[in-house]
């Protein structure tokens, strides 16, 4: 899953972010996933999303 390296700068923790972005979007779009397993990775997409902001306006 997602590591926290509090060592990584922001274009590197960014870049991170991108990736999962990208694989949750691939998770959530499956046909076969269940409500309640989406609903915890729309958490966590809302959650990344805002870190990644927080860390482009610096």
């Amino acid at each position: 899953m997602i590591r926290f390296r509090s060592s990584d700068g922001n274009e590197a923790r960014s870049m991170e972010i991108a990736l999962e972005l990208k694989k949750l979007d691939a998770e959530m779009a499956s046909p076969n996933i269940k409500e309640s397993r989406h609903a915890e990775l729309n958490a966590l997409y809302r959650k990344l999303s805002a870190e990644r902001d927080v860390l482009t306006t610096r």
